[in-house]
């Protein structure tokens, strides 16, 4: 029978849409030494990693390529080129994401780093991590008005700050000027404070999937959000505030040489074409399905830049513990938190 490992706990891979209820394989997780992984690297057919900072988990899926087995990485949503190299976390722990790239296999939700990766030899698919949401809504079911969002990082120095903010000021007064109704989805304190957005205004309850299937079009900074967009059929515009290279595409880019007026009003009534184009850039094609197509295929070989962890055989880590650990905790006082709710409202 063959018998994959996956690196992070099962919750992990949940979200992501794998369903090991519906998996033709066994599947043991987590593993906390190079030499606990050398010892039992017979019993595995695939190594599968859905964090590509960890450096530890880099470490198994190289060790696992050397020795025949394929590795595939999970993206756990868009990549995004300037949050690859300056989101502070990852510059705090000196990483870069896909770099190197230690895999021999990838699932990917968007088409940019499909391509990207497909040209450095590794076998990369797109997948969605949500059967359920790549089913358009209907028409009927919108409001004809506009949701604003952004990634939840939105920016990581003060020059982009400034840019995407002369980017929203500029589409909220023509919005306004065109008597166009809009709310906004916006956690960043600062934009809360810029713009006054407050109250109603503001959706930032519930889930990302149940509140923009009420709006007829979006406009966000690159995201997942996008992304989901796109599979529920919805028009979406890409605030462009950056010179790095692009991997996520949608119908629609709004940047500081564009006439405007004629964009908005082209995405509140979307160009077929472009809406045919944003179906191309989205997969219907489940986690499952991918990734069981990749542990079949078994090991495509790749040539690995950076091998500096293996020097030790005994290099440990208690990532996964750990990560275990937050995930009881989380479900605990979430409980007991629901528990004293209703105490409360009897």
């Amino acid at each position: 029978m063959t018998r994959v490992l996956f690196l992070q706990p099962k919750p992990y891979f949940e979200r992501l849409g794998v369903d090991f209820s519906r998996l033709e394989f066994e599947a043991d997780f987590g593993i906390i030494s190079l030499r606990q992984f050398q010892k039992n690297v017979s019993r595995y057919d695939a190594v599968v990693n859905c964090i590509d900072h960890s450096l530890f988990c880099r470490a198994i899926c190289i060790l696992a390529e050397k020795v025949g087995i394929p590795s595939i990485l999970i993206m756990d949503g868009v990549f995004e080129w300037e949050n690859s190299i300056s989101n502070p976390y990852l510059k705090k722990i000196g990483v870069q994401l896909l770099s190197p790239v230690s895999y021999s296999n990838a699932m990917v939700v968007d088409k940019g780093l499909q391509n990207y990766l497909s040209k450095t030899g590794v076998n990369s698919s797109m997948y969605s991590s949500n059967e359920s949401v790549v089913k358009p809504v209907s028409k009927g079911d919108m409001q004809a008005s506009v949701l604003i969002t952004t990634a939840n990082n939105p920016y990581f120095n003060e020059a982009e700050k400034e840019r995407l903010c002369d980017l929203l000021e500029r589409v909220i007064s023509e919005l306004v000027s065109m008597g166009v109704s809009f709310k906004f989805r916006i956690y960043d304190d600062y934009l809360k404070s810029r713009f006054s957005i407050a109250g109603s205004e503001n959706i930032t309850g519930g889930a990302f999937e149940d509140i923009v299937t009420k709006f007829s079009c979006v406009i966000s900074t690159p995201s997942t959000i996008v992304q989901t967009s796109m599979e529920l059929g919805i028009p979406v515009a890409i605030l462009d505030y950056r010179d790095s290279p692009v991997f996520l595409n949608s119908g629609w880019r709004i940047h500081g040489s564009i006439d405007l007026k004629s964009t908005l009003a082209s995405i509140l009534e979307p160009d077929e074409d472009r809406m045919r184009f944003q179906s191309n850039c989205i997969s219907s094609r489940s986690a499952n399905k991918v990734l069981g197509e990749m542990v079949d295929l078994r090991c495509v070989s790749i040539k690995v830049e950076d091998d500096n962890l293996l020097q030790s055989p005994f290099v440990f880590s208690l990532e996964y513990p750990i990560r275990k650990l937050i995930l009881f905790v989380r479900r605990h006082f979430k409980k007991t938190f629901q528990g004293l709710l209703t105490g409360l409202k009897k």
